[in-house]
């Protein structure tokens, strides 16, 4: 069902409320878990989706946290994901943004970031108008794979290049996500990946959108993308992305996390298949039985080590306490510590739980020096530029 029909009908809001509700649930629960499930996450959409106003959207976020704190806001564009065209235009939501922005009460309290879609007409204007902005730029550059496209597309070349030179933050989607490309039959575009020539739809499950979103998702397209020899193939001239300041989102994903954590407790015979490959080969399997290959979480790890500006964040993924024990264990890590970032997915996560209980959760398993570092320190090294600086 479509949100705008929703957001239209105050009856239609009513009966999905008391169906996705407590009560409701509990009772869809006696016949069915998965469909209880279900529910909890539409009750979840419901409580922010059928919002009027970005600003009222806004306005409700900031009521769950003390007037000292910041929010980075991650525009979407959702034209050309195959699921219709949006109830409004991309660019007018930006300009709405970008009014808020300009008020008094959010100008030095909100950081919005720009979308970047290749396949959008003049993209790489569009993206210097809104970080260039002479009265209230934006700060970064979004990118969300998972609508339909590989982060290495050569049209986005000159917004890296950019990106590059006055050190611009760009952060991307990377877990297994509700948003992706809805054409049944898209994956016929990508018969093989672009760059590693590996089959994109090695089962036929592969096919559904809901798992083809993994291609592009994916974090070795960012080895792809970060590898001066492999992206300069790819392009057919010298090119080097090596220095791009990148936050891979949700660090993969709490399912990524938990097969992270069955491989590295299992003998190294277990996952033979596995390690025969080192971490960011580009060769070895992507897709498939986790038994041979890499979780996203191993991988991502090795990006931050190996290229100097990458970065990941928590969005969503913090949500399951199973993660933990493994993220106390990176922020102890010289190299890792630095590069973690706090982030919440609002308001998708609501889709499992409320804002409330993440910082609660957050509080309970880190520690005060742990919340500094990965929610003020490491955030404002990530996205204070050289066309933004921030000062706070």
């Amino acid at each position: 069902m479509r949100i705008s029909k929703i957001k239209k009908s105050k009856f239609l809001q009513w009966v999905l409320k008391l169906l996705t509700g407590n009560f409701g649930r509990s009772i869809i629960g006696l016949f069915s878990k998965k469909a209880a499930r279900q529910l909890r996450r539409l009750n979840g959409l419901l409580k922010y989706s059928t919002e009027k106003t970005q600003l009222d959207l806004i306005e409700n976020l900031d009521r769950y946290y003390q007037e000292n704190y910041r929010y980075v806001f991650l525009s979407m564009d959702m034209q050309y994901m195959g699921a219709g065209n949006p109830s409004e235009d991309f660019l007018v939501q930006l300009e709405k943004l970008k009014t808020i922005k300009q008020e008094p009460k959010w100008r030095d309290k909100i950081f919005p970031f720009v979308f970047a879609d290749p396949r959008r007409e003049n993209i790489t204007a569009v993206v210097k108008e809104y970080l260039t902005d002479s009265a209230v730029p934006f700060q970064g550059i979004k990118l969300y794979p998972a609508v339909g496209y590989f982060p290495f597309d050569k049209r986005l070349k000159d917004i890296y290049q950019f990106a590059i030179e006055h050190d611009v933050p760009l952060l991307t989607h990377c877990i297994l996500g509700d948003v992706y490309q809805r054409d049944e039959n898209y994956y016929e575009l990508f018969p093989v990946h672009p760059i590693s020539k590996q089959s994109t739809t090695p089962e036929e499950s592969y096919k559904k959108p809901e798992n083809f979103q993994l291609n592009f998702t994916h974090p070795l397209n960012f080895e792809c993308l970060l590898n001066p020899d492999i992206i300069s193939n790819f392009y057919g001239e010298p090119t080097d992305f090596s220095k791009l300041k990148i936050c891979i989102g949700h660090f993969g994903g709490e399912d990524e996390w938990a097969i992270y954590k069955t491989q590295q407790s299992a003998s190294s015979t277990t996952y033979k298949d596995v390690y025969q490959f080192e971490p960011l080969d580009i060769h070895q399997p992507w897709l498939g039985d986790s038994s041979k290959r890499y979780n996203w979480l191993t991988i991502i790890k090795e990006l931050i080590r190996k290229y100097p500006n990458v970065y990941a964040d928590i969005s969503f993924t913090l949500h399951d306490k199973r993660i933990y024990p493994i993220l106390k264990s990176m922020l102890k890590d010289r190299t890792l510590r630095n590069k973690i970032l706090y982030g919440t997915d609002f308001y998708v996560v609501a889709t499992v739980t409320d804002e409330p209980e993440l910082i609660t959760m957050m509080k309970k398993y880190l520690s005060k020096a742990e919340i500094t570092l990965i929610s003020y320190d490491n955030p404002l090294k990530f996205l204070s530029s050289n066309l933004n600086p921030i000062k706070l």
